[in-house]
């Protein structure tokens, strides 16, 4: 019976081994970001993101990719006056270190559903002004976390290119740190990704 049991666990060893493949690669693009705020206009700001993944295949449709990605996100908000009819623009850049662990479904040849959790750590926070620069890191929450949904493309050679959405579900602010409560406290990144990548 040890040795029936035996047998078929090193079978199931050896059956996921030969079903399992590992890839690595890096990728690159472009980040179209906001926040989502209530009765808070802000506009997007255009960043980037670059970083390497790995991915691990299971048959013949299914994935499984976790990746390292640093994020450049944020937004855009206008200052109109009402004195001068004029108006300032400042853009906030927040910078992310990006973990997302997706799961991967093959629909037809080359094209992909991909969904998941994404967890990320701040690394700086910038506000630019037309005449200042401040960092702001301090307002802001050293953590952020959410979901991700996307379509991934694969051609042939290892090039690939891909869309996501990123639904922030943690508040980006500290809200102790807000100089006034307000509807920013319940801040959240959105952020829409276009990227291209490589697997080695």
């Amino acid at each position: 019976m040890k040795k029936k049991i035996l047998f078929s666990l090193l079978s199931f060893f050896f059956l996921q081994e030969s079903f399992a493949q590992f890839t690595f690669g890096a990728k690159a693009g472009v980040n179209l970001a906001n926040i989502e705020v209530q009765e808070f206009n802000s506009q997007n700001r255009t960043g980037f993101h670059a970083g390497f993944l790995a991915e691990i295949t299971f048959g013949k449709r299914l994935y499984f990719s976790t990746e390292v990605l640093y994020s450049s996100q944020g937004f855009k908000d206008v200052e109109n006056s009402t004195e001068n009819e004029s108006s300032r623009e400042f853009a906030t850049e927040l910078g992310y270190l990006q973990s997302p662990f997706l799961l991967k479904y093959r629909i037809i040849e080359g094209l992909n559903i991909q969904a998941g959790p994404q967890m990320g750590l701040l690394i700086s926070a910038i506000t630019r002004g037309p005449d200042s620069k401040q960092d702001d890191k301090y307002l802001y929450s050293d953590f952020d976390y959410g979901m991700t949904f996307g379509l991934g493309y694969k051609f042939y050679q290892g090039l690939f290119v891909q869309g996501r959405y990123n639904w922030g579900l943690g508040t980006i602010y500290e809200k102790d740190k807000l100089p006034q409560a307000g509807n920013e406290e319940n801040a959240r990144n959105r952020v829409i990704q276009f990227s291209i990548g490589y697997m080695f």
